[in-house]
């Protein structure tokens, strides 16, 4: 749980709001969940023009064997004459 500060309520009385990061009901809850199913799935960003999301494991998978390799290929120097 997080507490955000306090707010004071009708009578002045101040109040401390907590914020369930593992608790669905509560917008922080929501928006965590949200990200994560975001973040896992594949989805469309842009029918019109093809474009998709992939879960981020997947691209992790993909763009790391690509990183690899352009780092085999960059001169000993650094690229620096």
């Amino acid at each position: 749980m997080l507490t955000a500060g306090s707010t004071t309520g009708e009578k002045g009385v101040a109040a401390t709001k907590i914020l369930a990061a593992d608790d669905p009901q509560t917008p922080l809850g929501r928006m965590l969940v949200e990200q994560a199913e975001q973040l896992g799935s594949y989805h469309w960003i842009n029918r019109e023009t093809q474009v998709r999301a992939i879960p981020i494991d997947r691209a992790m998978q993909v763009v790391r064997p690509s990183a690899a390799a352009t780092e085999t290929q960059k001169p000993a120097n650094g690229g620096k004459p």
